[in-house]
C-alpha cells in the first residue's frame, strides 16, 4: 500500500518537537510501550502534527 502524506501547518513541526523533548513521566512510560512496534507490530509515531492539530501519540 502506498502511503499518503497527511497535511499538516509547518509552524506546529518546532513546536512537536519541543513537545517530545519535555514529555511528562506518563508520556514517557507509554512510549516505552509503543516505541519499536512492540504492541502487536503497530507502528507509532509521538508528538505527530495533523492538520491543526498535535496529537500525543498516532498509529500508522
Amino acid at each position: 500500500m502506498k502511503s499518503r502524506i497527511i497535511p499538516y501547518q509547518p509552524h506546529l513541526k518546532q513546536l512537536a518537537r519541543q513537545l517530545r523533548n519535555n514529555s511528562t513521566l506518563a508520556e514517557v512510560l507509554l512510549w516505552n510501550e509503543l516505541k519499536g512496534k512492540k504492541l502487536n507490530g503497530y507502528d507509532f509515531d509521538r508528538q505527530k502534527p495533523l492538520d491543526a492539530y498535535i496529537v500525543d501519540f498516532y498509529c500508522k
